[in-house]
């Protein structure tokens, strides 16, 4: 069955650089990091005081929480964890770029979680507490984060949460693109992410993975540098509204043509050395859409900044896409963890749209030779790109995406 063509009709993010998409892209552009040095702060008598103190996490891509963006939700807001306020707040500035005013919208979502709720809870029941407020308490169950979309927007398609660690954000567009396909009932498809993963659950289990770097600010996450030691936890709140491409009369954003996805699960963390599903996710994509791999002409990298992970796919882009501009957004904006895929589609299709890229931070000497990874904001000229997420166990993903405007058409004029 050949799925459906999407057009991105809305778009929204909530992240370190900004709280709305224009301002966020233009400080991208300009080379601008979320990522900070930071210091826990000392709560006297918080079950995490002590680690807190010998946490080795000193750096992080944090966001300020946005404020509530209806006054209708100040109530629910104050009981909302700070990661499902980020989803909303994307989500209400998604919904409003796209206007669509129809209610037959599904709702995919992915979040590693309301890990902030978990840790008041867990502080609660240390010192003998059995009592929570029940509104903030719907929190923990993952789910509660497409539910609440749903029923805050009255969208009335279905609704639930998809994940799969950093590969989320391409498995909702997927899963989003087969519902439109097969779904004549729905409108659209929101789909998106609330993740803000700079505490301590989180901090605590990815550093004893040995994925973090350690490094102060100033060098930490070095995408693609042959110096690169790790990446940083990145928070974000992300939403885009995905249409059939057929039922759009206006200019979109963007396209969506296909999604590639294998699984070759060697590792429980690491990507299969010789690259093979991030060669072989690229190549399905590239079939779903009718598409050869010289009609790529940008590429929007997983990289991570890992040692074992950057060099992985740079050779396997290198093989299918030589002399392509390749860039990586984690340098900037830390790891999302489910939401990077989201937040770094969104900046993919806004390179497309504008015909230019960010560049990929604080690169130096670059890992390898045969690709083009931009030092600062360059322009690019080209239809399509694809975007690359990758996730323990070997799932790994790559999204085509095709520019608004048609690149033929515009040659023939």
């Amino acid at each position: 069955m050949k799925l459906e063509r999407l057009a991105v009709t809305g778009l929204g993010i909530v992240n370190g650089l900004g709280h709305d998409i224009e301002s966020s892209w233009q400080r991208l552009l300009n080379n601008e990091s979320a990522i900070k040095d930071f210091e826990w702060p000392d709560i006297e008598d918080h079950v995490f005081r002590e680690y807190r103190a010998n946490c080795p996490v000193k750096v992080g891509a944090g966001l300020t929480v946005p404020e509530c963006p209806r006054p209708e939700w100040e109530k629910e807001w104050r009981n909302l964890d700070q990661s499902i306020r980020c989803a909303v707040h994307a989500s209400d500035q998604a919904l409003k770029s796209s206007g669509l005013t129809t209610k037959n919208i599904a709702v995919i979502f992915g979040s590693i979680g309301s890990q902030h709720t978990r840790t008041e809870g867990v502080d609660r029941m240390v010192k003998g507490k059995t009592k929570f407020p029940p509104r903030k308490t719907l929190n923990f169950e993952p789910g509660h984060l497409g539910a609440i979309i749903s029923r805050l927007f009255g969208l009335r398609g279905s609704s639930y949460i998809i994940y799969s660690a950093c590969s989320t954000g391409l498995h909702a567009i997927d899963s989003a693109q087969r519902l439109l396909t097969t779904d004549p009932t729905l409108d659209a498809v929101l789909i998106g992410s609330g993740d803000c993963p700079l505490e301590e659950n989180s901090a605590f289990y990815f550093s004893n993975l040995g994925a973090l770097s350690t490094r102060t600010a100033k060098d930490a996450c070095r995408p693609f540098d042959q110096d690169r030691s790790g990446f940083i936890l990145g928070e974000a709140g992300t939403a885009m509204v995905l249409q059939r491409a057929k039922d759009v009369t206006t200019t979109p954003f963007g396209y969506v043509n296909s999604v590639g996805a294998v699984t070759i699960p060697e590792h429980e963390t690491s990507p299969d050395a010789e690259g093979e599903a991030a060669t072989l996710a690229a190549t399905r994509a590239l079939e779903l859409a009718e598409l050869e791999a010289k009609d790529i002409g940008y590429i929007n990298a997983h990289a991570t900044g890992t040692q074992v992970g950057d060099i992985i796919e740079y050779n396997a882009m290198l093989k299918l896409f030589p002399n392509t501009i390749m860039t990586a957004n984690k340098g900037h904006l830390g790891h999302s963890i489910a939401g990077a895929g989201f937040a770094e589609s969104i900046y993919t299709i806004l390179a497309l749209r504008d015909q230019v890229t960010p560049p990929v931070a604080k690169l130096e000497n670059p890992c390898g030779k045969g690709m083009i990874l931009p030092r600062e904001k360059m322009p690019i000229d080209t239809q399509y790109a694809i975007k690359n997420n990758y996730a323990f166990g070997g799932r790994s993903l790559s999204a085509i995406f095709e520019s608004p405007w048609d690149k033929q058409l515009q040659n023939q004029k």
